[in-house]
């Protein structure tokens, strides 16, 4: 049986402006993880996940929070 194998950059001529959060930010990441350049924009008041726990090393932060980072690696913005 043959597996199923995903070209990494098949995004590549895509651009996504990514308003959301939640579920929207994580359809961002897959985009990002597979080329696309995804431009994050977030309310004046920021993304609510800036503020969810487990942070990095236990401080409290708003560029500490594991989810955010998880979910906004390879954007831009």
């Amino acid at each position: 049986m043959q597996k199923n194998k995903v070209k990494e950059n098949v995004f590549d001529n895509i651009r996504v402006v990514e308003l959301a959060d939640g579920l929207g930010a994580y359809t961002g990441k897959l985009f990002a993880d597979l080329g696309a350049e995804v431009i994050r924009v977030e309310s004046k008041e920021g993304d609510p996940t800036r503020l969810e726990k487990p942070f990095l090393k236990d401080i409290p932060g708003i560029e500490n929070s594991l989810r955010y980072q998880y979910l906004n690696t390879n954007k831009k913005g």
